[in-house]
């Protein structure tokens, strides 16, 4: 019977193998065998070749605008920086996010180790009651303090005075609808209420805003709060974290802010306006292109 496998008719077809049988029957019963010449894997050796790769050649980008320059094209202009990676590339968001971040666990850390410093100092002998002089401390120098940024809240409301319209006919209502899309960050706040009591009366100017906190920075002892305002009270007792003031991070859930904004021409009297931070937990891009509707406000009784 022939033979008609799809392997002989394939031998069969090749020059080297056409008419010798015997060739084909050889190779056919030893395809499968592990001692013949057939092996039953495929074995792959390199090609010999005077072909040589050559790689194209780096320009830097001085070479490229003179390689540009001799052509007679206007060399194309850059839309992003691809150049190097998100890590190394000193215009990504996210370097910028990062340092940010690191810059405020590193204040954050400098004022644990002050207010270690400060409790020391008042359990110890010398401290003479709650007069602590911790501006001449090495821990305090590296600490941000409000009178930094005092400038910036000066801005800040010659910013929101433009921005409200403050004038005769401004009313707290168009003022609120207003305030709501502002800027806050260099405002000086207070806050009214919070859940957490230790944040309560706490004052201090933001530098930063997120979607569900603001970063401000507060004043030492006098300057920190409410406290520095009892007149019922000779000398109150401050806590080390009083004491050493800086940066506090404010949840905007279930806080009530006070904002204090001047009158124009009368700079002793102020417009206080009570901001629930439930009602503004969003970025701050985003609040400025929100409309805030009217509904039901129970959550402030």
């Amino acid at each position: 019977m022939e033979d008609l496998s799809i392997e002989r008719r394939l031998l069969s077809r090749c020059t080297r193998y056409a008419e010798d049988e015997d060739s084909i029957q050889a190779i056919l019963n030893s395809r499968y065998s592990l001692k013949g010449d057939q092996k039953n894997y495929l074995s792959l050796n390199p090609a010999k070749s005077d072909y040589q790769v050559v790689k194209p050649e780096v320009l830097k980008k001085k070479d490229k605008v003179l390689q540009f320059a001799d052509v007679g094209e206007e060399p194309p202009i850059p839309r992003y920086r691809t150049s190097q990676s998100g890590s190394e590339n000193k215009y990504s968001k996210w370097k910028t996010r990062n340092e940010f971040k690191q810059f405020i666990n590193s204040n954050l850390k400098l004022q644990r180790l002050a207010r270690k410093n400060v409790s020391k100092a008042k359990a110890s002998r010398s401290a003479q009651g709650n007069d602590l002089n911790i501006v001449n401390r090495k821990a305090f120098q590296k600490l941000l303090k409000i009178e930094d940024f005092t400038a910036i809240n000066k801005l800040w409301k010659t910013y929101v005075n433009d921005f409200l319209g403050n004038d005769e006919n401004t009313t707290l209502t168009t003022m609120g609808s207003k305030l709501s899309t502002a800027e806050f960050v260099g405002a000086f706040i207070e806050v009214e209420y919070s859940k957490c009591i230790s944040n309560v009366g706490i004052q201090g100017i933001v530098i930063w805003e997120s979607q569900f906190n603001f970063i401000i920075v507060t004043g030492r002892g006098k300057l920190h709060g409410w406290k520095g305002e009892l007149k019922s009270v000779e000398a109150p007792s401050y806590s080390s974290t009083e004491e050493v003031g800086g940066l506090r991070v404010i949840s905007k859930r279930n806080t009530r802010f006070l904002i204090r904004i001047p009158v124009p021409n009368d700079p002793e009297n102020e417009y206080q306006v009570l901001l629930n931070g439930n009602r503004i937990q969003y970025r701050g891009y985003e609040r400025a292109n929100r409309k805030l509707k009217n509904h039901a406000v129970s959550d402030l009784i």
